[in-house]
């Protein structure tokens, strides 16, 4: 992957995905998608497969335009990643994170090591259905029902067609969105034919379940400068990184 990427108001960062410093500046950058191009993105993408291109949340079942689809499914997604704490793995809890085995579960607050919660990952854990490298993901409380909502970021290559794509997608790409009800693991997920899910959610289900059981293992790496004044002109409060090395 190209390891200079160029973001937002004309940032250009270095990509050093070990790095907890990383886990920020993509968070950064989803949020700046979200808030920025998602709604018109995604009315687009709708009025071409229809709605059923994204899951349809509560809020957003209740609405009649695309557009108006869209802007619900974007503030609510936004308003997860804004209020996300922030985690990071090291090589070697990714590595563990994607091939450790999926143990299926059902899903409880307790599970989670945050309420909200943005995770990036130092290498790709899975590959999107169409073959696109997983590398982050973010969870949140879900609309209407007792649940947390997940969704993936995959890495864009950023060269050839995909480099016209950064100006409207940032350098993520926003992947595979799913409600996952408390009480409950939906067996469509474990299906023959969604093995690109069942990878993504097992890197998921396993971070999980290693940042709660080893929190006194989190290293707090507090906001840079440079990163905190990003943050603050994007009106997102600065935090730190939680990284598990």
């Amino acid at each position: 992957m190209d390891p200079l990427i160029s973001v937002g108001q004309n940032r250009v960062i270095l990509r050093d995905v070990t790095s907890p410093k990383w886990c920020r500046e993509t968070w950064m950058t989803s949020y700046e998608f979200l808030i920025a191009n998602a709604t018109e993105n995604w009315a687009d993408v709708m009025a071409v497969q229809g709605i059923t291109a994204f899951r349809q949340s509560a809020g957003a079942d209740l609405l009649e335009s695309l557009e108006d689809k869209a802007a619900h499914l974007a503030a609510a997604e936004a308003e997860r990643v804004a209020h996300a704490d922030l985690f990071h793995l090291s090589p070697e809890r990714t590595e563990k994170a994607g091939t450790d085995f999926f143990a299926r579960r059902d899903l409880s607050p307790d599970h989670l090591p945050s309420e909200s919660g943005y995770v990036t990952w130092s290498r790709p854990v899975a590959r999107t259905g169409a073959g696109t490298p997983v590398v982050a993901a973010h969870w949140g409380p879900a609309e209407g029902g007792e649940g947390t909502w997940v969704a993936f970021w995959a890495a864009l290559e950023l060269k050839g067609k995909q480099r016209e794509l950064v100006d409207a997608l940032g350098w993520n790409n926003y992947d595979r969105e799913h409600e996952i009800p408390y009480g409950t693991f939906p067996a469509e997920y474990m299906q023959a034919g969604h093995e690109s899910l069942t990878a993504m959610l097992r890197a998921l289900f396993n971070t999980w379940s290693m940042l709660v059981e080893d929190r006194r293992r989190l290293k707090e790496v507090k906001a840079e400068v440079a990163q905190a004044k990003i943050m603050r002109q994007l009106k997102l409060k600065p935090r730190p990184v939680y990284h598990l090395l």
